[in-house]
């Protein structure tokens, strides 16, 4: 979720902390998980001080927050427009197959792969330099809110001398890191990826859930890697 606000004052001392109007009084949100404000960690916290507005009324829409590294409060300024990020690692999950030992690939051009080593033709096959999908699952990918090229590719298999169709690479221009995932918007139907590996938002998860393959496992975040 992403909230925006404008810094009215800043307190410094030894609990250094920001106070900032909510831009869109209406706009609902919640402080759990990691939360950022313009890129730095802030306590996940949700403070409103008692303060009276010109009229004399209990303001709504002021916001006190707390950086987790006391030093960064020199960061903010007065009258500086900001957002507000909270990310739940929830929110973003990894692909993978739930079978193992898929063949691997050697990219001879744009379009075409030769089969370097025996496996399984899983439906996701990665490396950290391409991301391969079954066909089947193409369509779930078409029109992503995060601008994903779909590619039709041709796989080459000498050992069993065949030429595999029912591929496509799927080239996101948006990627993820251990940093980033905390700072991303998950929202909506998306995915990225990181050395090849998928991952994917929430909702983007059911839909590959509800096609009734049953192929794919998904993990938090970064939670399987080492």
């Amino acid at each position: 979720m992403i909230v925006e606000f404008e810094i009215e004052h800043i307190l410094k001392g030894k609990e250094p902390s920001i106070l900032a109007r909510h831009l869109r009084p209406a706009q609902r949100f919640s402080m759990v998980g990691k939360c950022f404000l313009k890129g730095i960690e802030i306590e996940p916290a949700l403070t409103q001080p008692r303060a009276m507005d010109e009229n004399g009324k209990l303001r709504s829409d002021l916001y006190m927050f707390f950086p987790l590294n006391k030093k960064d409060v020199g960061v903010f300024e007065e009258g500086m427009i900001v957002q507000l990020i909270t990310k739940l690692l929830s929110g973003i999950w990894h692909v993978e197959n739930k079978s193992y030992n898929q063949i691997r690939l050697w990219r001879t051009d744009d379009s075409t792969f030769r089969v370097i080593e025996d496996g399984n033709y899983l439906p996701l096959l990665t490396n950290p330099s391409y991301t391969l999908i079954n066909k089947k699952y193409q369509a779930i990918f078409v029109g992503l809110e995060e601008k994903v090229i779909i590619r039709p590719v041709r796989l080459y298999d000498f050992i069993l001398k065949i030429e595999n169709l029912e591929y496509v690479e799927l080239t996101f221009l948006n990627k993820i890191d251990l940093v980033s995932i905390y700072e991303t918007d998950s929202e909506g139907f998306k995915a990225w990826t990181y050395n090849g590996y998928l991952f994917v938002s929430e909702d983007l998860k059911n839909k590959l859930q509800n096609t009734g393959y049953n192929e794919f496992e998904f993990n938090l975040g970064f939670s399987r890697f080492g």
